[in-house]
């Protein structure tokens, strides 16, 4: 806010210049000092950061002691309605003047009270859009006088439109994750664990706004639970495809944006998924052996493979149980095809990336219960972790680098290929 102390501090500091060098090692501290911030969206992790930010700019904030009747306010609008927001409401319940209220506030917050109520109008329509409200109805219910009035406010304050701020904002991509959460804190009582594995993927980002959510997503928190796990689980599964990315650490909106993924890749995507709209999940880690792949990898590919692959699931708490997602890594149409090229194959099954007890009685539907699509060939079992971040900072696929560069530039687009192959031949047998 160009009001702030800091935002004062800022302007002066930038003046016409588009960006401000920071010193690398200043700027790797600021990174390592941001991480946990993200993670836990908790008050200290916060003041923590923006303590070393100010250090790192030069920034010296004034110390102030707080009037018990600024704290009396800020607390007051922590369940505000946002309907009146008048500056003589709040000055008779405080029983001071307004211009005393006014030169208090600005005195000791160092922003002005006017800047300050724009600022939580400008939070509250966040927090309804993120929710699945219009622009219209959050604008209205955040206590802007007009839809024009909010898109004003946001361009003036983040410096680009409505629409363009819902789509490129890092920041709202992180809060919508904090909304997520604590919409499910609302809805009933977690324990410790859920709560820690629901804040725990920092790098996950989940696209934001009407151009870069998933097809339908915006009605995905208007419906009960068992309808939303489902809604997100067919949408990760069967609109984002089965196939072979460049990196088990893609961010989520990297896997959208490549439209398909394996288990690793769609596993980051369910859960930034799940994670916005209020599911609790978490991570499960093990290694596979790698013959469950032959007819999706073939030749030199299946040669140069490693014996063991790192593998991961999604499990999500419904129903007070967990139940496994794996199923979501391979899409309807590519198991109709694998169906239909081995269909006098009885009993059980492992390949072409499938390793079930039976092929032919497949159903991968959700339907409340465990879905599994390629765990019986699981070697090892790593156990349950809060998310991507953690489990593969433990256990990343290790290989040389000639073997990666191999992968990525001519291993993947082979398995790519037999994969689409598959998938078309089922298409062309409707």
């Amino acid at each position: 806010e160009p009001a702030s102390d800091m935002g004062a501090f800022l302007s002066d500091l930038m003046k016409d210049r588009e960006y401000f060098p920071v010193e690398n090692e200043a700027a790797g501290k600021l990174i390592e000092y941001a991480r946990p911030m993200v993670e836990s969206f908790d008050r200290e992790s916060y003041l923590h950061f923006t303590k070393q930010m100010y250090q790192c700019l030069g920034f010296q904030p004034a110390e102030r002691q707080f009037d018990e009747r600024i704290l009396r306010f800020l607390d007051s609008l922590e369940d505000c309605t946002c309907m009146d927001h008048s500056v003589e409401k709040y000055a008779e319940e405080l029983c001071v003047s307004t211009s005393r209220f006014s030169h208090l506030f600005s005195e000791q917050v160092g922003i002005s009270l006017k800047s300050y109520l724009t600022l939580h109008q400008l939070e509250k329509a966040y927090q309804e859009i993120l929710s699945g409200s219009s622009i219209t109805e959050a604008a209205m219910n955040a206590g802007f006088d007009s839809p024009s009035h909010f898109a004003a406010t946001v361009k003036r304050l983040m410096g680009l439109p409505t629409r363009k701020a819902l789509k490129d904002s890092r920041f709202l991509k992180v809060y919508q994750r904090a909304i997520g959460y604590n919409q499910v804190i609302k809805r009933k009582e977690v324990t410790g664990y859920e709560r820690s594995v629901f804040e725990g993927n920092a790098d996950v980002e989940l696209p934001c706004g009407e151009h870069s959510k998933p097809r339908g997503s915006a009605g995905w928190r208007q419906l009960e639970e068992y309808e939303r796990i489902g809604a997100v689980y067919d949408f990760t599964r069967n609109e984002v495809l089965f196939g072979y990315n460049r990196s088990d650490l893609l961010t989520a909106e990297e896997v959208l944006k490549d439209g398909y993924g394996q288990c690793n890749t769609k596993g980051t995507l369910l859960m930034a998924l799940l994670r916005a709209v209020g599911i609790p999940c978490r991570l499960h880690g093990s290694a596979v052996s790698k013959d469950f792949q032959k007819g999706a990898t073939s030749g030199l590919v299946s040669v140069l493979a490693p014996k063991r692959v790192v593998h991961t699931w999604v499990e999500v708490f419904h129903d007070e149980k967990w139940i496994a997602l794996e199923g979501v890594i391979t899409d309807e149409a590519y198991v109709r095809g694998v169906k239909e090229k081995c269909r006098d194959r009885e009993g059980a099954f492992r390949g072409y990336a499938i390793s079930v007890p039976d092929l032919q009685s497949l159903d991968l539907n959700w339907k409340g219960e465990d879905l599994f699509v390629q765990n019986t060939s699981v070697v090892e079992d790593y156990g349950v972790f809060e998310s991507p971040d953690v489990f593969f900072s433990e256990h990343k696929q290790t290989w040389n680098k000639l073997k990666d560069f191999a992968y990525v530039h001519y291993g993947r687009k082979v398995m790519n290929r037999n994969v689409s192959r598959i998938r078309r031949n089922n298409c062309c047998l409707k």
